[in-house]
């Protein structure tokens, strides 16, 4: 039997596929943006913007007012922006801290780290800021009052709800299909992040 916290109506005319990516990939980044505590004006990198994960985050983060700059390696980031409401888009193709310290030069106030890049991203983010991880196996050393958190996704109806109803209501953008995004799942095993801090 599948416990009560894990259970919400699915969202009406909304496509299937779309549909489907919101249980895993939409409560990850709901969780991952929660876990970063992004107030509204902070400035956010988000990677891996162009895939499932990282879609849903550009979008809810862009609901609490942080400027967004996405990247992926897609070369427009078209999905990222024009879909998912990105402020800013920079190829994952370039040296991605430079790239971000060229728009904020003192680097973003947090990073959500979807595309597992790990200790290359640390130095795009300010002192004291915070980088959360959606993988163990990406999650790098702190420095700089740098907080670094993992998130692990876990059963939550009433977030599940929420986003089932923003989709609904086509303010949740879909992954596109056949993105390699749309497919990606984190490494979580239940509870709701932790932080590592060194």
């Amino acid at each position: 039997m599948v416990p009560p916290q894990s259970i919400a109506a699915a969202p009406t005319g909304v496509d299937p596929v779309h549909t489907a990516t919101i249980p895993l990939n939409g409560l990850t980044a709901a969780q991952s943006v929660e876990l970063l505590g992004i107030q509204a004006g902070q400035s956010l990198l988000i990677t891996g913007a162009e895939g499932a994960v990282g879609g849903y985050a550009v979008q809810l983060a862009k609901r609490r007012g942080a400027v967004v700059i996405a990247s992926d390696l897609s070369p427009d980031g078209e999905f990222a922006t024009k879909a998912a409401g990105g402020d800013v888009y920079v190829s994952a193709s370039q040296p991605l801290v430079e790239a971000v310290r060229r728009v904020r030069p003192e680097g973003g106030d947090a990073v959500l780290d979807t595309a597992r890049l790990g200790q290359v991203l640390v130095g795009a983010v300010v002192d004291g800021g915070r980088f959360v991880a959606t993988r163990l196996d990406a999650l790098p050393q702190a420095e700089r009052d740098i907080r670094v958190l993992l998130t692990q996704v876990g059963p939550d109806a009433a977030m599940l709800t929420t986003l089932s109803d923003l989709a609904a209501a086509g303010d949740l953008a879909g992954p596109r299909v056949g993105s390699r995004g749309a497919s990606s799942s984190p490494s979580g095993r239940g509870g709701r992040g932790r932080s590592r801090q060194r």
